[in-house]
C-alpha cells in the first residue's frame, strides 16, 4: 500500500501542538469606601488590571464615556454620589501595544487602540454598593 506524499504531510501537520490565543484580560472595578454611602458623599473608584503598564483607563456610566484616564494619571475616578437613585458603572483599558492578545480595535485619531473586556458592573445607589 502506498502513500500519499501530501496526505502524510497533512497528517504530520495536524499533530502539531496550535497555540491558542490568550485570554483577554478583565478589568475589576473596585469602590471605596464599601460601607454605607451617603447623598453628596464622594467615592473612589478603582480600575485594576494585572498588566499595569501602558495602560490607559476608561470608566463608563450607564454605557457612557466618563473620563479617560492615561498611564500617566491614576487608575481611578472620584464620583459625587446623588440622589437620583441606583447608577452603574465598569471600566476597561486600552493599549496600543498589545496587538498579539488584543483583536478588537477602533480607529480612533489615526492610531489603532486595543481594549480589554469591560469589568463586571459596580452598581451603587445612596446605601448600598454591588458588585
Amino acid at each position: 500500500m502506498e502513500f500519499n506524499p501530501l496526505a502524510v504531510m497533512f497528517l504530520l501537520v495536524s499533530q502539531i501542538p496550535v497555540a491558542h490565543a490568550e485570554e483577554k484580560n478583565k478589568p475589576t472595578i473596585r469602590v471605596n469606601p464599601r460601607s454605607s454611602i451617603y447623598t453628596g458623599d464622594t467615592i473612589t473608584l478603582s480600575c485594576e488590571l494585572q498588566e499595569t503598564t501602558e495602560w490607559e483607563f476608561l470608566f463608563l456610566n450607564r454605557n457612557q464615556w466618563v473620563q479617560l484616564l492615561n498611564s500617566e494619571q491614576a487608575n481611578s475616578l472620584k464620583v459625587t454620589v446623588n440622589k437620583a437613585g441606583e447608577t452603574e458603572y465598569r471600566c476597561c483599558a486600552r493599549s496600543r501595544n498589545y496587538f498579539q492578545y488584543y483583536t478588537y480595535y477602533n480607529y480612533e485619531n489615526k492610531n489603532y487602540y486595543y481594549y480589554t473586556e469591560y469589568s463586571e458592573p459596580a452598581k451603587i445607589t445612596r446605601d448600598h454598593i454591588q458588585y
